[in-house]
C-alpha cells in the first residue's frame, strides 16, 4: 500500500509511519516517509496509526555533539563538510495535532482492498 502525509497542505519532508494492531494479534508494520510519500505492507485489520516527521528549515547552528544528538524541538545531523555546523530539521508532531507518538488516537481499518492512504494533518 502507498500513501501521502501532509501538514497544513505541505508534504512532510521525512519521517516514519507505523501501523499497530488494535487487537494485538497481528504484526506491526511501518516504513519511512520521504517527500511526503510512503510504501508499506500492512496486514488487514483495525490499526492505530503513528506518524512522526520533520521538515527541513534550511537554518544552521553550531553542532552540540560530535555526531548525532537531539535537542528541544529538533534533531541534528552531522555535517562533515562544514566542520561544526549542522542543518536543523524541526520535528513535527504528526500523529494528530495534539497527540504524542505513543498515544495516537488516529485509527485506520485496513482491508485487502486498501491500496492508498492519505493523511492530511
Amino acid at each position: 500500500m502507498e500513501g501521502t502525509v501532509t501538514v497544513q497542505d505541505e508534504l512532510v519532508d521525512k519521517g516514519v509511519i507505523q501501523f499497530v494492531a488494535v487487537d494485538g494479534n497481528t504484526a506491526e508494520a511501518g516504513g519511512l516517509i520521504k517527500d511526503g510519500k510512503f510504501v508499506v505492507t500492512v496486514p488487514p485489520g483495525e490499526k492505530i496509526v503513528r506518524i512522526r516527521g520533520s521538515r527541513v528549515t534550511g537554518k544552521r547552528q553550531v553542532d552540540p555533539s560530535p555526531a548525532w544528538g537531539t535537542s528541544q524541538g529538533g534533531a541534528y545531523e552531522k555535517d562533515n563538510t562544514q566542520g561544526n555546523f549542522v542543518e536543523i530539521d524541526i520535528e513535527v508532531p504528526l500523529t494528530s495535532q495534539k497527540d504524542h507518538w505513543d498515544q495516537s488516537q488516529l485509527r485506520e481499518t485496513i482491508t485487502t482492498k486498501t491500496k492508498k492512504l492519505e493523511y492530511k494533518l
